[in-house]
């Protein structure tokens, strides 16, 4: 991403991004068994412990920064994509 955002990125806003992820990671590493009840082998899916002191506003802020932060990347990624198919040079 960073090569192909260039100018404008920000390692602070890319690490906040990571450490959303990483704890989405840490959580449900397959993304399964926040969705669902059971695997594709009707096994239930182990859960992780209830959240104790969650806070719903610093949750979405810090969610929001990270999709913000990936759209912004998206947005450079599909222009720098786009500008080389066409053979132009971004510099």
């Amino acid at each position: 991403m960073r090569s192909a955002w260039r100018k404008g990125w920000d390692e602070a806003d890319a690490t906040a991004a990571r450490s959303v992820i990483d704890e989405f990671d840490r959580i449900d590493p397959r993304g399964m068994a926040t969705r669902y009840p059971v695997d594709t082998n009707n096994n239930a899916f182990v859960r992780p412990p209830p959240l104790v002191n969650f806070s719903i506003k610093a949750f979405m802020e810090a969610f929001s920064g990270a999709a913000e932060f990936l759209s912004g990347a998206n947005l450079w990624i599909e222009v720098g994509l786009r500008l080389k198919a066409e053979g132009i040079d971004r510099d």
